[in-house]
């Protein structure tokens, strides 16, 4: 399933359009902005990016930064602490 049509299931419209640059070319994207809930943490009228069908949503580190994480790749271990 595309973002676009995962998007327009919650009944979401873009806020914004921006220009993003990648590696081999540049595309422009909608900008949505969603409550989200991580961690029993709430980060409301958060701004995210509509990203291509297939590609994984990343957290930012400004999420991330509110949080003590515990990382060990060798063991493919995360903890959010």
């Amino acid at each position: 399933m595309s973002s676009h049509k995962y998007f327009f299931s919650l009944k979401l419209l873009p806020n914004n359009i921006i220009k993003v640059q990648g590696a081999t070319c540049s595309r422009q994207v909608n900008l949505y902005s969603v409550d989200i809930e991580f961690h029993n943490r709430l980060f409301p009228s958060y701004t995210v990016v509509e990203l291509h069908s297939g590609v994984p949503a990343l957290l930012g580190r400004d999420i991330m930064n509110a949080f003590r994480l515990e990382f060990n790749g060798p063991s493919n271990y995360l903890a959010v602490l």
